[in-house]
């Protein structure tokens, strides 16, 4: 004990006199090797070197010698040996002590060096309330993190950085790198994590499934008020207005659909990392499909209550205004169930995106597009539309809808497609072939059907001329990719973006029929139709092949990466989707 109390006295000597004499203190006990001092010096002087620095603002600054560096703002300076001494003078015996012998102890069982000593007792003297005040951390910087310390900012709902969804920093008002708002002047919001993405589109999903149903309560206690007004003042028999009131309840009826979809989706979230991931396509897929029945049964439903409440309030208005205006009001509460349908119905879009791409990580894409059948990329890219019983490569109406169909289409948009393709391209596709040419391929009595080595000549005005066409002046073959209109569809509509959405589509279409226009190619009525074409192709590219979630104008939607539109153009996309759908 009497050698821990001389280094006691020394040490405390020692924090009266300035940090250079500190330092050379030391060297000189390190130098005889004196233990007594040693042992006491040490732990003081590497306590008071390794102790937290007060910096309230500046980030870092580093010691000067074994005395701290003070930094308040606008001053810098070391702090005085008496401000020091009194600091330390305030440490309790009853912590000061132990902490002195736990450091003695630890020392002899560990005779390495004095250096685990330091650090042991610099644990025991930063617990003490009064060094504690002292020596207080830094705060944290204002940039925050997630993205905020390089300067760029996320707006709450959109700073998704994986699974296919993109991050835009939001502009400031004053300067900054590269346009942005600096640290100081804005708080930054906290990015959410992306893994969080598909729970936090179920949650919306309910919110907007419970806001249909009450705009429907709305809907049918209006027209059961307006019913009751009606018999009350004889203006219809109970009988029709009950019929009426009974018309309103149906689009009660897609809720259940809506519930189910939601269900298959929570289920395929919940699925996601486990290892059934790779045999949840087929659930996916079918809370797709339930979810579109379902988003068609609202719509039509929207669409009766508009019709009949609208023939009511017309009967009504000659006879009774009063009452017809209130028939109006009934029709018009179905709009509010219209743009919640639609909502929700893009809130599952979003969603199927989300876990879609999250079921696709890790499954290896072996297709090689020289394994699929067709000469061009523009066969390869329809040749899913071949009738599976018929040798040759024909698509009939029947196979056109059931691939639709297969690909994920609701049954109005497959049979349209279906129907509207074989009219306007099937003829086209067989022109050219002679008599015994359509005898021997079974064409002569099926002028509509699709003759797929034939697609290139199906090619409208106002497209995109992503595939050559006949004649082209770049020696193509005709329906094979031309990659130079390929980098331009990029380089005009969806510059310094590595994927297009339906407006980048939309002006895409647009373009290419102000160039088509300059060319002289085709008429305005040609145009016209190539451009609803164009659109009708477009829709379905977004429906079926949209892979990535990026803000536009405030708002998420669903867009199409660069490499999926490749795939999709040479044919591999819908590969994928069948190998998707077997599983």
């Amino acid at each position: 004990m009497r050698k821990f109390n001389a280094s006691v006295v020394v040490g405390a000597i020692l924090l009266s006199v300035p940090g250079a004499a500190v330092d050379a203190a030391a060297q000189s006990v390190a130098a005889v090797r004196a233990p007594a001092v040693g042992v006491g010096l040490a732990p003081v002087a590497g306590a008071l070197g390794a102790a937290p620095v007060f910096r309230p603002s500046m980030p870092s600054l580093p010691s000067v010698g074994l005395m701290p560096t003070l930094t308040l703002p606008g001053v810098v300076a070391r702090p005085s040996a008496a401000v020091l001494s009194a600091s330390v003078a305030a440490v309790p015996v009853a912590v000061a002590v132990p902490a002195a012998q736990a450091a003695v102890a630890a020392q002899a069982a560990a005779p390495a060096g004095p250096t685990a000593v330091a650090r042991e007792l610099t644990v025991r003297l930063s617990e003490n309330p009064v060094l504690a005040a002292i020596a207080k951390p830094a705060p944290r910087s204002a940039l925050g993190s997630k993205g905020a310390a390089s300067g760029v900012f996320f707006d709450a709902a959109r700073p998704f950085t994986s699974n296919g969804i993109e991050p835009v920093p939001v502009s400031g008002s004053r300067a900054g790198p590269n346009g942005l708002k600096p640290a100081a002047a804005r708080r930054p919001i906290p990015a959410p994590d992306a893994a969080d993405f598909p729970r936090r589109m179920l949650e919306k999903g309910n919110k907007a499934s419970t806001a249909i149903l009450w705009s429907n309560v709305l809907t049918l206690g209006l027209g059961a008020a307006v019913g009751a007004a009606a018999v009350i003042t004889g203006a219809a028999a109970w009988t029709t207005a009950a019929g009426l009131v009974a018309g309103l309840a149906l689009p009660f009826l897609p809720a259940y659909g809506r519930m189910l979809a939601l269900s298959s989706m929570r289920s395929v979230s919940d699925g996601v990392p486990t290892e059934r991931r790779t045999l949840m396509f087929p659930t996916l897929f079918k809370g797709v499909e339930q979810a579109g029945l379902g988003v068609a049964l609202s719509s039509l439903g929207v669409k009766a209550v508009l019709i009949g409440a609208g023939y009511a309030a017309w009967t009504l208005a000659a006879t009774n205004p009063v009452l017809a205006a209130l028939t109006a009001a009934v029709g018009l509460s179905a709009l509010l169930t219209r743009s919640r349908t639609a909502a929700f119905a893009d809130g599952i879009e979003l969603l199927k995106i989300a876990l879609l791409g999250r079921l696709r990580e890790g499954i290896p894409v072996a297709t090689d597009v020289s394994s699929l059948p067709g000469k061009t990329s523009l066969q390869k890219r329809y040749w899913f539309l071949k009738a599976p019983d018929v040798g040759a490569p024909i698509a009939r109406l029947d196979s056109t809808y059931l691939a639709m169909r297969e690909h994920g289409l609701s049954v109005v948009e497959a049979f349209k497609t279906a129907l509207l393709s074989h009219l306007l391209f099937g003829p086209k596709t067989q022109s050219g072939l002679s008599l015994q040419e359509r005898w021997d391929l079974g064409l002569l009595f099926r002028p509509f059907d699709i003759y797929l080595p034939n697609l290139f000549q199906a090619q409208g005005y106002s497209n995109s001329r992503i595939f050559a066409p006949a004649g082209n002046k770049r020696g193509l073959t005709p329906g094979d990719i031309d990659l130079v209109e390929f980098e331009r569809m990029f380089e005009l509509y969806a510059p310094g973006r590595a994927h297009m959405s339906a407006a980048d589509m939309k002006r895409m279409r647009e373009g290419n029929a102000l160039r088509d226009e300059s060319e002289g190619r085709g008429s305005w009525f040609s145009r016209w139709q190539g451009v609803l074409a164009a659109k009708r192709r477009a829709d379905q590219l977004v429906e079926l092949y949209a892979d990535v979630v990026v803000e536009e104008e405030g708002r998420l939607v669903p867009a199409v990466s660069r490499d999926m539109l490749l795939r999709v153009y040479r044919g591999l996309a819908q590969e994928d989707i069948r190998r998707e759908r077997a599983y």
